[in-house]
């Protein structure tokens, strides 16, 4: 016999949650702003204020791995000797390497190294700022020979003429010739691992790729080899970045005048940006043009402060008996100095038809809006909009909810038991 049974499954489907700041790192000297955000497929806003007192800047809050080589001792707890290195120090905040290293500027062979404890794997990028000084020879293909090296194995490397740019993948190698500008002189210099590519771009001019597969996993090695006791290689800092192609493109909007006191500090200035990405990233590494804001004391916040929080994923199915009674919740933080003026729930059917919506007015910088309905149809779309004092609406991404009746079970009164099956969170 069976015993009808209706099952009410209670619901929180969307939590709205603030997200407020964002770690950045300014490097003046390179004329670079980085910062780490969450990127939805489509644009992302941002607000960066500045002219503030402060500077928030935090690079290992930032990138996968940072060091600028402060102090008078390379960090040995990041860093340990794979082969028999050549001569290294730290000297005035910048790793000092020189001598024979015992590699091949070529990439035929793999130098010894300074090698990361951390791992890492790709796509990543290598950033990093170096010089050259001393008696190197410009001139010379194997007196700078500034290489990276990943997993002991795959290389990028920089020197002079035949072996301007230099890969290596396995026992595959190639170089290419790029002249080495100048001595004394800081540059930028990138080097990107991808599972099937390594590529260089420097800002003297060198955008080279090199077509391979690389290992799944694995340390990050530095050599600065020069063969001479008076000629040197320097690293400013190297940073370790996630890396997306294509990258996120971002563009600016017009400097703002005003005065937004956020924890307690005062910016006199904030500028909007867009971030365009072909796919959602989680945690990705942006650079901002630095003259844009010529200042390090930022305030980075995303414009859309409204997000999704969910125990379960996204497109989330509910399966019951009978009935389901959803619960959304909703909780932000306008840009500082303005109030959400109201927060509005908006409830469709699958075809995108508007079924309802609900408004709650807040007037205040903070606040929620909850809804309760219950649905009985196959499938239900939900976002919300938050209006902002100053004008602004941030709306929140799509989420869908999808409905089936006929949940399994079975009833069995003679052993005071009902059994039914379910996936658990």
């Amino acid at each position: 016999m069976m015993t009808n049974v209706f099952l009410f499954i209670n619901i929180i489907l969307l939590f709205f949650s603030v997200i407020y700041s964002i770690p950045y790192w300014a490097s003046p000297s390179t004329n670079e702003i980085w910062f780490k955000a969450n990127l939805t497929t489509g644009t992302d806003a941002f607000y960066v204020y500045y002219g503030g007192s402060e500077d928030l800047s935090s690079p290992k809050d930032v990138f996968l791995f940072f060091d600028d080589f402060d102090g008078i001792e390379l960090n040995t707890s990041v860093w340990y000797e794979e082969g028999d290195v050549g001569d290294y120090a730290i000297e005035n905040g910048a790793l000092k390497m020189w001598n024979n290293w015992g590699g091949c500027c070529a990439g035929s062979c793999v130098y010894a190294r300074l090698n990361t404890y951390q791992s890492f794997n790709p796509p990543f990028a290598v950033e990093s700022r170096m010089k050259v000084s001393g008696s190197v020879n410009l001139g010379s293909c194997c007196q700078i020979c500034y290489h990276t090296i990943f997993a002991d194995k795959d290389v990028i490397g920089i020197s002079s003429t035949s072996y301007g740019a230099a890969f290596r993948s396995g026992t595959s190698y190639a170089s290419y010739y790029y002249n080495f500008p100048d001595k004394d002189v800081w540059h930028r210099i990138t080097k990107i691992f991808t599972p099937t590519e390594l590529r260089l771009i420097t800002d003297y001019g060198i955008n080279k790729s090199y077509g391979h597969t690389t290992v799944a996993s694995g340390k990050i090695g530095l050599a600065g080899d020069t063969d001479l006791s008076d000629g040197y290689d320097y690293v400013d800092w190297i940073a370790v970045r996630k890396y997306h192609d294509p990258e996120p493109t971002i563009s600016y909007g017009e400097e703002e005048s005003g005065s937004w006191t956020i924890e307690g500090i005062t910016y006199t200035k904030r500028r909007k940006i867009v971030v365009h990405s072909d796919e959602p990233i989680s945690n990705y590494q942006l650079k901002l043009n630095y003259s844009k804001f010529s200042d390090s004391h930022l305030f980075i916040i995303p414009l859309s402060s409204i997000s999704f929080t969910e125990p379960t994923p996204e497109n989330k199915t509910i399966i019951y008996s009978q009935q389901a009674t959803i619960t959304i919740n909703t909780s932000s933080l306008a840009s500082p100095g303005n109030n959400i003026t109201n927060i509005t729930i908006f409830i469709y059917d699958y075809n995108g038809n508007l079924i309802e919506k609900h408004t709650c007015e807040i007037n205040a910088p903070s606040g929620n809006c909850s809804i309760t309905k219950t649905l009985s149809s196959n499938s239900f779309l939900f976002n919300a909009t938050a209006s902002i004092s100053d004008g602004t609406n941030i709306s929140t991404g799509t989420r869908s909810l999808f409905i089936t009746k006929g949940k399994p079970y079975w009833a069995s009164p003679s052993t005071n038991e009902i059994w039914f099956k379910a996936n658990l969170t």
